[in-house]
């Protein structure tokens, strides 16, 4: 590995058909806010979190940041590349705690 990592770079990377996983906290870097906006995707303001009222994980009861999210059916959730090949009565819930993002209408 070497040479220059930056923004048009990574997004010259992503143009010639690679991929590229961006992941963050509730603190995203303006870099990587640079590389998801050129994507089509937009975080939350930075030290924020999704919160969920009525999704929140056993162990979150007094903030609602930690969301649980079910592996029912009619959900990407369901796939085994992201589950597991466990049966669906097997399988636990994913728990997300971070920031919120979104498309960009007209990206999806």
């Amino acid at each position: 590995f070497g040479g220059l990592v930056d923004v048009p770079s990574i997004l010259d990377f992503i143009d010639e058909g690679h991929n590229v996983l961006l992941a963050g906290d509730s603190t995203v870097s303006d870099l990587s806010r640079e590389i998801a906006s050129e994507c089509g995707i937009e975080f939350d303001d930075e030290g924020t979190y999704v919160l969920d009222h009525f999704h929140s994980g056993q162990s979150d009861v007094a903030d609602h940041t930690t969301v649980s999210i079910s592996t029912s059916e009619g959900t990407m959730l369901q796939e085994p590349v992201i589950t597991g090949s466990k049966s669906q009565s097997e399988r636990k819930p994913v728990l997300f705690k971070g920031i919120a993002h979104t498309i960009k209408e007209g990206n999806g």
